[in-house]
């Protein structure tokens, strides 16, 4: 599509219309992720530049190349990827590019295994023990281990920021913009809700809203039940090792 094709011309790119996507984007922010998120949409800009493309008009091929092209630990290039491909969904909202945008293929770079992570045996061993703790424990520690997700991100969630028809759902807070669940983190969500399709995503007994310490607290007993070491965190799952 005319979308992602890229510019190759001696002549610099026209990037007002780049930057108007920027300046609405970061409205959504504020504090540190705003300087964050500006920092990184600058940077991948500043690349563009230098390689005569017009930032809105890159490929998929582009992304990784500029990806590839930074020295920077993976989390820093995991936001960077998510600052960019954000931006793109404000631009397909506000009309300048159609179809998917060119980041919705790329694997977001994997961190380096932490002392305080989960190994593959062990990712194992606590999601069974989920799942035998029921539907809505299982769907919890999917999008905990699976979909990465940081425990306020989660508990944050409503129904109504998924799409269970194309496996995809939109944050709140944090890494803001729409993401894919992979097939299994897809199936315990389905499973879980049922027919519901409103409301906070993981509710308690008395219908409101899951805390973060409500969720800390179930982590921590799946870890101890699970046998893992005990100095592991709900937010350790996403960096575990899974398949």
């Amino acid at each position: 599509m005319a979308s992602h094709l890229a510019v190759v011309s001696d002549d610099p790119p026209q990037l007002e219309p780049w930057r108007g996507v920027v300046r609405s984007h970061l409205t959504r922010f504020a504090g540190n992720t705003l300087a964050a998120y500006r920092r990184d949409l600058t940077a991948w800009e500043e690349w563009c530049v230098d390689h005569h493309l017009d930032p809105l008009r890159a490929r998929a091929h582009d992304v990784e190349q500029y990806l590839d092209s930074i020295d920077l630990r993976a989390a820093t290039k995991r936001r960077r990827l998510s600052a960019i491909a954000s931006a793109f969904e404000t631009a397909k909202t506000m009309g300048l590019i159609t179809g998917d945008a060119p980041t919705a293929g790329i694997e977001r770079p994997k961190p380096q295994a932490r002392a305080r992570s989960l190994d593959a045996a062990q990712a194992r061993r606590l999601q069974a023990c989920a799942a035998d703790a029921g539907q809505f424990t299982a769907a919890l520690v999917m999008l905990l281990m699976r979909a990465q997700l940081r425990v306020s991100e989660a508990c944050n969630l409503h129904v109504e920021d998924l799409d269970l028809g194309s496996g995809r759902y939109s944050m709140r807070i944090g890494r803001r913009g729409s993401f894919a669940f992979d097939a299994e983190t897809l199936v315990a969500i389905r499973q879980y809700l049922g027919a519901r399709r409103t409301g906070a995503l993981f509710e308690r007994g008395d219908g409101t809203q899951l805390t973060r310490y409500d969720a800390r607290r179930i982590v921590i007993r799946l870890i101890d039940a699970a046998g893992l070491p005990p100095f592991l965190s709900a937010d350790d799952l996403r960096f575990a090792d899974v398949e």
